[in-house]
């Protein structure tokens, strides 16, 4: 069975490849890498020759040439030095992280969307019970003016080879009514739009069962955390990372940035709904030490 690639690593394969044997993707940084192996090496040698010099001389009375014990004596020390010089270099220079994100203005349709859901406005709450018609029609999607219309957009675009939708929801707090309240509201809106073909869609709860009321958007450590199990989730059903979409459009600005973070993860992508020309573009975050 053939494997996919993510599209970030399908083009830096070979990068990828020496960072992955070598530890860097720096010429310099992995010459230096190999003198200190060969450094070790040469160290290990001459120091088993000293020893074994020093004991035939002490215990066996034998002599040997002073070149030879010279010789191994000064190789191990300019080993040595050579790689403690080496080390305190890389230590000064620090470990420093090179970051890259490959924007795509026309993404691969993905099989599986996992999506933050705000409350609909009062504009949108208006439409839930009285719109009809199939998601794919621009028009449609453009009577929707609140935070829905953003997820409305993402589906439409990849309608065609999507499968599974996974929401993650806000709960209620004593300050906030939380969206996970709106989930059924959505789940039967898309039953409507799509006309039959509507993704299975599940919730965080179904996951993870501690969140089936839904998730702190304000907590991070939970939003990484059930966003990333869901994604494993995903993987463990068959699905390939480069067929999985996080979308950050929804939600607080807190679960934009946990969405982020999981998807720094190797292979993952998040998607983002513009809101000024509703354009879907996806991101794939790579980073390399330097």
């Amino acid at each position: 069975m053939s494997t996919r690639r993510p599209p970030g690593l399908q083009k830096n394969y070979l990068r990828n490849l020496f960072l992955a044997i070598l530890g860097t993707n720096e010429l310099k940084t992995a010459l230096a890498a190999i003198t200190i192996l060969i450094a070790l090496g040469w160290l290990g040698t001459s120091l088993y020759e000293l020893l074994v010099m020093l004991i035939a001389w002490v215990f066996l009375d034998k002599t040997f040439e002073v070149i030879n014990i010279v010789t191994a004596l000064l190789l191990s020390l300019l080993c040595g030095g050579a790689i403690l010089w080496l080390l305190h270099k890389a230590r000064r220079k620090g470990a420093s992280l090179g970051f890259r994100i490959a924007t795509d203005d026309a993404p691969k349709r993905a099989r599986a969307l996992i999506l933050y859901l705000s409350n609909p406005n009062d504009v949108d709450s208006k439409l839930l019970d009285s719109v009809n018609g199939d998601i794919s029609d621009a028009s449609l999607r453009k009577r929707f003016a609140g935070s829905w219309r953003m997820p409305l957009e993402a589906i439409a675009y990849h309608k065609a080879t999507l499968r599974e939708i996974v929401l993650i929801t806000s709960t209620d707090s004593a300050t906030h009514t939380g969206s996970n309240r709106y989930a059924e509201v959505f789940e039967g809106l898309l039953n409507r739009l799509c006309n039959g073909a509507t993704p299975r869609i599940r919730s965080a709860g179904d996951f993870v069962s501690e969140y089936a009321d839904g998730v702190n958007f304000e907590d991070m450590e939970q939003l990484v955390g059930v966003t990333n199990a869901v994604f494993d989730a995903l993987i463990d059903e068959n699905m390939q990372r480069s067929d999985i979409l996080i979308d950050v459009t929804s939600g607080t600005k807190v679960a934009t940035a946990a969405g982020t973070v999981v998807a720094l993860a190797e292979g993952r992508r998040f998607q983002y709904v513009s809101t000024q020309d509703y354009q879907v573009r996806t991101y794939d975050p790579t980073y390399d030490p330097e």
